[in-house]
């Protein structure tokens, strides 16, 4: 009897060292994959976004690995014997501190690196044409999008407050949105009937498009050519699964290329004024300080975002 004994608590002594070294193996070999399923983005923002998800993921995971230890711990250390009564512990005030702080830290530095990333995601330029930031109004309606480019307002023969625009629908051909590489971008996203959501996956980041509200989303560039999907996010009615549209990602030289045939096609059109509205003063083709563009002297109002 003593014999088994002896022996029972040496097989246990073996499981509890192989134990954390299983543990271990599992977690390096979920670390093979390091994003955790999520894809790589083509903006600074999306890469922030990413590098929170996989923090977030390996500090569940190492979280969630610690308590699997506690539990097989326990379930082999203190399980059933005999039909002795185990000793009886009140408390233990050094453990109940323990998991009360801990996970308090843990919620309070995933909010901190939660915040600051929201922040730097959400982060607009108010006037971003007098600053160099190529400006795309978004128009989403049911069911199809409307891109409009701001920043080539009054150039290459289009006239003042007037922009070059692409529009397409599921009842007619699915849009294209072409926008420049390595080139700071401001959307200003509009919707004329019901709520919609602006998408690409691949930027890793997605806004709302909301009637009599202007969203607006900015990246600092985008760092890889190619042409990636975009659709709406937002259930929209009945031809929601096809408000698709594409973005085309090419070279500045290419971009100021397809702004001047478009221009050259007659492709533009008066900016609407709720568009202007939603716009902060002087930035399509005016005067920051006067807020009155070259030639109309239109007052744009201040921004609703």
């Amino acid at each position: 009897m003593q014999q088994r004994r002896v022996g029972g608590v040496s097989r246990r002594r073996r499981i509890l060292r192989l134990l954390p070294l299983g543990l271990l193996t599992l977690l390096a070999t979920s670390a093979c994959d390091p994003s955790f399923g999520y894809q790589h983005a083509i903006t600074p923002q999306g890469a922030r976004m990413r590098h929170l998800w996989i923090g977030a993921c390996f500090a569940a995971s190492v979280v969630g690995l610690f308590v699997l230890f506690l539990i097989i711990w326990a379930v082999v250390v203190y399980r059933k014997r005999d039909d002795e009564l185990p000793k009886q512990i009140a408390l233990n005030l050094p453990i109940e501190i323990l998991y009360t702080v801990v996970p308090f830290v843990v919620v309070a530095a995933l909010f901190f690196y939660t915040a600051g990333d929201e922040v730097y995601a959400t982060k607009t330029t108010p006037t971003p044409t007098t600053q160099g930031i190529d400006t795309v109004d978004v128009e989403a309606f049911q069911w199809g999008w409307t891109f409009r480019y701001i920043s080539a307002s009054g150039q290459d023969g289009v006239p003042v407050d007037s922009a070059v625009f692409a529009t397409g629908s599921s009842n007619t051909t699915e849009p294209t949105l072409v926008v420049p590489v390595d080139t700071p971008i401001q959307f200003q996203l509009h919707s004329n009937n019901v709520i919609h959501d602006f998408d690409i996956p691949e930027m890793l980041f997605k806004m709302d498009v909301i009637p009599g509200r202007t969203n607006k989303w900015q990246v600092s560039e985008i760092t890889r050519t190619g042409t990636y999907e975009g659709h709406c996010a937002e259930l929209c009615g009945y031809d929601h699964a096809r408000m698709n549209f594409d973005m085309k990602v090419v070279s500045k030289a290419d971009y100021t290329t397809y702004l001047q045939q478009m221009s050259g096609q007659g492709r533009y059109e008066p900016i609407p004024q709720w568009v202007i509205a939603a716009t902060p003063a002087g930035s399509i083709g005016g005067d920051p300080g006067t807020g009155t563009t070259k030639a109309s002297g239109t007052s744009y109002g201040s921004s609703t975002s």
